[in-house]
C-alpha cells in the first residue's frame, strides 16, 4: 500500500483511515511525499533555488515523520512503515510522481486525501487525486475526503 501524504487535513484523515483499516493486517505501508520542484524563474540563481529545494525536502521529511506517528496512533506497527520522499522536477507532476512510484514499487493500492478544492480551483489548477484516479491502471485508488 502506497499512501501519498501532504500537509492537508484530508491527508491526515486518509492516514487515520488507513491506520484503522490495516492495523490488523500484515503487509507493508509506504508513505510517500512528493516535493514539487519550484519554478526556476522565481530564483536569482541556481544556488538560491537549491536552498529552497533543500528546505522543502526537510519539511517533507518532518511531514513523513508526523504521518508515521499518526499511523502508530491508530495501531499500525512502525516496523511495517517506510517513508519515501521524491522531488518532482518539471515536467513531472505530483500525480505522475505518485503513479511512477506506484508502478515501480508494484503497489496494488494507492491512498490519498482529496485536497478540498472548489470545482473552480480544481478546473484552474488541477487536482492530484483526480489525476491519479483518471490515470491509474490496474490499481485500487482510495481517495479520502
Amino acid at each position: 500500500m502506497l499512501v501519498a501524504v501532504d500537509n492537508s487535513e484530508n491527508s491526515r484523515r486518509a492516514l487515520r483511515y488507513v491506520g484503522r483499516m490495516v492495523k490488523h493486517l500484515s503487509g507493508p505501508v509506504t508513505l510517500l511525499h512528493v516535493v514539487p520542484s519550484p519554478n526556476p524563474d522565481l530564483f536569482a540563481d541556481q544556488e538560491t533555488m537549491d536552498r529552497e529545494v533543500k528546505r522543502r525536502e526537510a519539511e517533507g521529511r518532518q511531514l513523513l515523520s508526523r504521518a508515521r506517528d499518526i499511523l502508530g496512533e491508530e495501531g499500525v506497527d512502525p516496523g511495517r512503515v517506510t517513508e519515501k520522499l521524491v522531488v518532482a522536477a518539471p515536467p513531472l507532476t505530483v500525480a505522475e510522481a505518485v503513479l511512477s512510484e506506484q508502478s515501480s514499487g508494484g503497489y496494488e493500492t494507492v491512498v490519498l486525501g482529496r485536497r478540498g478544492m472548489t470545482p473552480k480551483e480544481e478546473f484552474l489548477f488541477g487536482s492530484v487525486s483526480s489525476a491519479v484516479v483518471r490515470r491509474a491502471k490496474g490499481v485500487t485508488v482510495w481517495v479520502v475526503e
